[in-house]
C-alpha cells in the first residue's frame, strides 16, 4: 500500500515539475479558468500514473505515451501549437532522463557503499529516485532564473537565493540519507525514511509556490507603485502646462488691451 502511495506521490511531483518546464517558455491560457487548469494537470497525473502501472515492463512504450500526454495537455494548458508542445516535452523527457542516468552512476560509484543500489526493502533505490526528480526540480528552477521572461523571473539573485534555498538543502538531506540508512533494521524504519524523504519534496513544491505567491504579490504592489508615481508626475506635468497656458493667455490679453489703448 505504502509502495503505491510512493509511486503516486512522485507522479504529481512529476507532473507538476513538467507543468513548470512549460511555465519557462510558454504563457498560460488566458482563457482557461482555475477549475478547467486542475482538471488538465489531474488529467495528466492520471495519465502518468496508469502509464507506471501497468506499462512498467515496456519502457519505450511507456515513455511515448508519457509524452504525448504531456503534449497533447499541455497544448490546452498553454498558449502554444502541437509542434511547440512536442519539443517541449521531448525537452523535459530528456532532461529527466539524464538525471535519472546521472543520479544512479553517481550513487552506483560515489555514494553507495557497496557500488550498486540495495534491494532491501527498496530504500536506496526510492531515495535516489526522489533525489534526481529534486535535481530535476532544481533545474527548472534554473531555466526560470535565466530563461524565464515573466517579471518575477527577472528577479535579484538574492531574491532566487529563497527559492534555490531549500531544493539545494533536500539533495544535501537525501544524499546524506543514503550514505547513512543503506541498510534498515524493518520495514518500518524504512517506511519512516520514506516519509521523511517524501515529506521534503512535497515541501519543496509547497514552499515555491508560497514564495512565488510572495514575490509575485510583492512585485505587483510595486508595479502599482511605480504606475501610480507615473500617473502623478503626469498630473503635475498637465498642471503646469495648463497654468504656464493660462499665463500666457492673460500675458496675450494684456498686450492685446494695451494695444487698443
Amino acid at each position: 500500500m505504502f509502495t503505491y502511495f510512493f509511486s503516486l506521490v512522485i507522479i504529481i511531483f512529476e507532473a507538476i515539475c513538467c507543468n513548470l518546464f512549460y511555465d519557462v517558455f510558454c504563457k498560460e491560457n488566458s482563457r482557461l479558468r482555475k477549475s478547467q487548469k486542475v482538471l488538465l494537470m489531474l488529467s495528466l497525473i492520471c495519465c502518468y500514473y496508469l502509464c507506471g502501472l501497468f506499462l512498467s515492463d515496456m519502457l519505450i512504450l511507456k515513455m511515448t505515451l508519457v509524452v504525448l500526454a504531456a503534449v497533447i495537455i499541455m497544448s490546452f494548458y498553454f498558449e502554444i501549437s502541437i509542434k511547440k508542445s512536442v519539443i517541449f516535452a521531448l525537452l523535459y523527457q530528456g532532461l529527466s532522463i539524464i538525471v535519472d542516468y546521472i543520479a544512479y552512476i553517481s550513487n552506483n560509484t560515489i555514494i553507495s557503499k557497496a557500488g550498486e543500489v540495495q534491494k532491501g526493502y527498496a530504500l536506496e533505490g526510492s531515495l535516489v529516485v526522489i533525489f534526481s526528480k529534486i535535481t530535476v526540480f532544481l533545474c527548472i528552477l534554473l531555466l526560470k532564473k535565466h530563461f524565464g521572461k515573466k517579471s518575477i523571473e527577472t528577479l535579484p539573485d538574492k531574491i532566487w537565493g529563497r527559492f534555490l534555498f531549500f531544493p539545494v538543502f533536500t539533495i544535501i538531506t537525501i544524499i546524506a540519507m543514503i550514505m547513512t540508512f543503506q541498510y534498515t533494521k524493518n520495514e518500518v524504519q524504512a517506511n519512516v525514511l520514506y516519509s521523511i524523504s517524501l515529506g521534503l519534496a512535497v515541501m519543496n513544491i509547497f514552499v515555491y509556490f508560497l514564495i512565488n505567491d510572495i514575490v509575485t504579490s510583492e512585485a505587483k504592489l510595486h508595479e502599482k507603485e511605480v504606475l501610480g508615481l507615473q500617473f502623478k508626475n503626469q498630473i503635475d506635468m498637465y498642471r503646469s502646462i495648463s497654468e504656464n497656458y493660462e499665463i500666457q493667455k492673460k500675458s496675450h490679453m494684456n498686450l492685446k488691451i494695451i494695444y487698443c489703448v
